[in-house]
């Protein structure tokens, strides 16, 4: 599976490292997701463990030629990884 990763416009890196996420953190939960679900305007939503433990919430886009678009990634909140753990 090929993985891009939105761009910030103001830096020109991946948007993800605004929320202090490394690409290989997201490959770990969209390879490994413990949940996966639709978002809004055909956005999925992945949640799970990295391999350093860190809880993370991806938000990610199929395209028409099956590549992968990173929109966001960011710590999942205290509440969510408790309801998490909890399932």
């Amino acid at each position: 599976m090929e993985v891009r990763f939105l761009l910030d416009r103001d830096t020109n890196l991946p948007h993800i490292e605004r929320h202090g996420v490394e690409p290989a953190e997201v490959m770990d939960v969209l390879n490994y997701a413990q949940m996966d679900y639709h978002g809004r305007d055909g956005a999925r939503i992945a949640i799970g463990q990295t391999q350093d433990g860190r809880f993370l919430r991806v938000v990610h886009l199929l395209l028409e030629d099956r590549t992968q678009l990173v929109i966001t990634a960011y710590d999942l909140p205290a509440k969510a990884k408790a309801a998490l753990r909890r399932r």
